[in-house]
């Protein structure tokens, strides 16, 4: 596949993932207003859609039914948007601004903002079990398996095992003292948890019961892209062995990262909230 093929296989899978999208949630009068346009708000926010993309190449790289394969990838999609709702709040990173726009905690108040991410993550498996609709039992243990992977990927040994370790690092204990800096191995695995499982378990997803060479290829190909996330790591142990990482401050958090001792920690600035 040329460069200029794959930009189009990319914007085409995201024109299908975006239309999806739009008529996944639930809506008013069923689901309350103020929560169906808090969801609303971030779910198309835009994005890259790497998670429900690579969902969708791994059906396509095994022969598989793109069409089987979309509720699975609108499900990682839902799940990553809560995770950045919950992950901007105050309790956590206290951003104020994701893709340009006030995150939604700014724009309808934390505790809406934290039932829009529990929405969110419910409705992700809500559409799991109920798409594709079939009686075939062939199908419906496939869609088990699919639920059993991306709950493994979402949960605690995962992805929110992943925030809690970078939550833990930033925490100070009842007397104040703040934790020591993670070191190189302990952040590698907290990047594996907190954004790689999710990649990894995009990619995973639909391939259950594929030839066993295909779910390698796969794997391998979703690991390679939570590794080049993570290239940092790997320049920071080639070029500086022996330092020990840093905080950093993010939005008036400290938080372990790699980076020169001699950088100094200075808070993030994210500019004036726009108006209207």
């Amino acid at each position: 596949m040329t460069a200029i093929e794959l930009t189009a296989y990319l914007d085409a899978r995201l024109a299908e993932v975006e239309a999806a999208l739009t008529s996944i949630l639930p809506r008013s009068p069923d689901c309350p207003l103020v929560v169906a346009e808090a969801m609303q708000y971030s779910l198309m926010a835009g994005g890259k859609r790497l998670r429900p993309i690579l969902c969708l190449a791994s059906a396509d790289a095994v022969g598989g039914d793109r069409s089987l394969a979309m509720p699975a990838a609108c499900a990682i999609e839902l799940i990553h948007t809560y995770s950045l709702i919950h992950d901007d709040l105050p309790a956590m990173d206290d951003d104020v601004l994701r893709r340009g726009r006030p995150t939604l905690h700014v724009v309808a108040g934390e505790g809406m903002a934290i039932l829009a991410g529990d929405g969110l993550l419910t409705e992700a498996f809500q559409v799991l079990a109920r798409e594709p609709r079939t009686s075939d039992p062939d199908l419906v243990a496939r869609k088990l398996r699919v639920i059993e992977t991306i709950a493994g990927a979402a949960g605690a040994v995962g992805m929110v095992g992943g925030q809690a370790i970078d939550l833990a690092s930033v925490t100070p204990d009842r007397s104040g003292q703040m934790p020591a800096p993670l070191d190189a191995e302990a952040l590698k695995t907290m990047h594996s948890k907190k954004t790689g499982a999710l990649i990894r378990g995009s990619a995973k997803a639909t391939l259950r019961d594929r030839p066993l060479e295909s779910i390698r290829l796969a794997r391998l190909f979703a690991v390679r892209m939570d590794r080049g996330r993570l290239v940092v790591l790997e320049v920071y142990r080639r070029f500086a062995p022996g330092q020990v990482p840093v905080r950093f401050c993010r939005a008036g958090q400290h938080r372990s990262t790699f980076r020169s001792i001699s950088t100094p920690c200075t808070r993030r600035t994210t500019g004036a909230l726009p108006t209207g």
